[in-house]
């Protein structure tokens, strides 16, 4: 009787280790469970962090250039405009150089 009792006792203790040892590994994947989401979490966010700088990137260099095509267009335009202008005074010169001379 006492040798089943100590046998007992043995395999209460055995099965007790166990469900311990069941609890510690239970515990251990969960927090690596929650560890692996928070690095995915931090990767995602780090990741649309990295597409967000791109996309300022992108959207700054576009802007930087219609700013340089603006000015190109509009000192394109300056220039053509001065030109016609100086046309005009050449004319104005030619037909008063002719008035002037058909005078005299």
């Amino acid at each position: 009787m006492y040798k089943q009792n100590v046998k007992e006792s043995e395999k209460q203790a055995l099965v007790k280790e166990r469900n311990e040892l069941d609890e510690a590994v239970k515990a251990y994947n969960e927090k690596l469970e929650v560890l692996k989401a928070q690095e995915e979490v931090r990767r995602k966010k780090h990741q649309d962090d990295l597409l967000w700088q791109i996309e300022r990137k992108k959207q700054i260099q576009n802007q930087e250039n219609q700013d340089k095509l603006y000015n190109e267009r509009a000192a394109k335009m300056w220039e053509a405009d001065l030109t016609q202008k100086l046309q005009v005074q050449k004319d104005i010169h030619k037909k008063r150089v002719i008035i002037i001379i058909n005078n005299f």
